[in-house]
């Protein structure tokens, strides 16, 4: 059983300098990925002097435009139209030219929009006597049986549509603050999330459709394609498991808006755009319009391209505090340096015996000393004293039972007692 004792003097300190200069170079060598951590990592990489807050919100409004010019093909020139009915296949479907004002629905919303991708019309009529603004027990809309059910329409070009996103975020304890818009636009980019290419960046000194992506652009302009493509997806390959494509089905995709501090100062806030593909997450909404002075009304059963808009990463300043936590860190980690030396020097090489025998000192149990007289144990302490100012050797034991000298010491000659097979002593 270890005694209370036993573990006082383990934790002794000691101080043993070993020469040996494969353990010199160990410690420095964990010294060294110890400082790369703190410095290079910690300091540099993580911003390890600034005052960090996470970002839990913001602004966010984006807008969708049709297609205009040459982006916008006519039916025979697209391969999911087609312009001969009947089409009876889900890879052609008659197409819409609609516009931003019927594709877009529900109308964009903060963090959030959709662009309909395929839609299905019906017309419902309300009985004789019924209408919009008079509704009895009775009054029940019934699909239109004199008017065809559209099945199923595509939206021409949907790919091509553009968006412009006009973003911005700013801390709550931190005043630094950015915005996608302005004189003072801060930088932006949208990158593949697959290969980590940049697709697109802001600010860009080139017109982009016609509008400045400068400094003082009025938010990002960007086609939904280019979205598509930072997430590899193809709106006319069909899902896994035979399932439809995503134009047919409609999908939603989640576009994170990263925030983060650049710069060796890290002064600088900048911003990322990362999609993420919610897979074979299909989207579909209902809505209805109105005609005929309120006693019909179209029905649009309608698939989309749903992105929803999340603002992350944090935003920070230079703090001294954070600066001077991550330094005492470094300095714990450099006493962890002497800690490994000390256990791989001491367990796993071949002269470990030897280091062993420098490093640890055994000594009797000082309950002990209790049994001796105080004017005895004076004298002992005496002479310990006496012989190590005279340079005798290594103080080892008191026997309490003696009341002679009762002290023995290690040599003092350049040879150890280990190396020497033997141990002397004087008394």
């Amino acid at each position: 059983m270890v005694q209370w004792n036993d573990v006082l003097a383990y934790s002794t300190p000691k101080v043993v300098k070993v020469r040996d200069w494969r353990l010199g170079l160990m410690n420095y060598l964990f010294q060294f990925a110890i400082f790369i951590y703190v410095v290079v990592w910690a300091i540099i990489l993580q911003k390890g002097f600034m005052m960090k807050e996470q970002i839990t919100g913001g602004s966010v409004t984006v807008n969708s435009r049709r297609p205009d010019g040459d982006a916008r093909a006519s039916a025979q020139d697209i391969g999911y139209c087609c312009d001969e009915p009947p089409c009876e296949s889900a890879d052609k479907l008659p197409c819409l030219y609609w516009d931003e004002l019927m594709a877009e629905y529900p109308p964009a919303s903060n963090s959030e929009m959709s662009i309909t991708s395929r839609v299905n019309i019906t017309r419902q009529v309300a009985p004789e006597g019924c209408n919009s603004t008079v509704w009895a027990d009775g009054c029940e809309w019934e699909n239109d049986q004199t008017v065809p059910e559209v099945l199923g329409q595509y939206v021409a070009n949907l790919e091509n549509f553009t968006l412009r996103i006009r973003h911005g975020t700013r801390g709550e304890k931190i005043p630094t603050q950015g915005t996608s818009t302005g004189e003072n636009s801060i930088s932006g980019v949208l990158k593949d999330m697959e290969s980590g290419d940049v697709i697109r960046r802001w600010p860009d000194d080139e017109l982009y459709y016609g509008q400045s992506q400068g400094k003082d652009r009025s938010g990002d302009i960007l086609a939904l394609s280019e979205i598509l493509d930072a997430v590899n997806l193809d709106l006319d390959e069909p899902f896994p498991n035979g399932g439809d494509t995503a134009r047919y089905d409609g999908i939603t995709i989640i576009v994170n808006i990263n925030y983060e501090m650049v710069g060796v100062a890290g002064t600088t806030l900048q911003y990322t755009y990362e999609p993420r593909l919610l897979s074979q997450l299909e989207y579909k909404i209902e809505d209805a319009q109105m005609v005929e002075s309120g006693s019909s009304r179209d029905v649009y059963n309608r698939h989309a391209v749903r992105l929803i808009f999340v603002q992350t990463g944090q935003i920070g300043a230079f703090d001294m505090t954070a600066l001077l936590i991550t330094m005492v860190t470094a300095l714990g980690l450099l006493a962890v340096s002497a800690t490994v030396t000390n256990f791989v020097m001491s367990k796993f090489l071949s002269l470990k015996d030897f280091y062993n025998f420098h490093t640890t000192d055994v000594t009797e149990d000082y309950d002990t000393l209790m049994e001796c007289d105080p004017n005895d144990l004076a004298a002992k302490l005496a002479v310990v004293k006496t012989h190590h100012e005279q340079g005798q050797g290594k103080f080892l034991a008191i026997d309490p039972t003696n009341a002679g000298d009762g002290v023995s010491y290690s040599s003092n000659g350049e040879k150890t007692p280990l190396l020497q097979g033997e141990s002397s002593s004087s008394s």
